[in-house]
């Protein structure tokens, strides 16, 4: 059995995030108050502008998935 830890992600952005056709404010705004990720310790975090701003632009380019690091984020 191995022991692989998965990293954590920030979650897929949903709703007003998700529309590429609306403003990008709209967009931080929406995901920052309605996004799901959630911390080991229970603790939903809050993403800095210039995190969500790269985590809507995996989701347009890639429609992936951004890793939680520890500077992208307070509490």
């Amino acid at each position: 059995m191995s022991d692989h830890i998965s990293p954590i992600v920030w979650s897929k952005p949903v709703g007003k995030a998700a529309e590429t056709n609306a403003s990008r404010i709209a967009r931080i705004k929406s995901y920052r108050d309605e996004h799901t990720t959630i911390l080991a310790n229970g603790v939903r975090p809050i993403p800095k502008i210039e995190t969500i701003l790269n985590i809507l632009k995996c989701h347009d380019m890639f429609e992936a998935r951004l890793i939680v690091e520890m500077d992208d984020f307070r509490v």
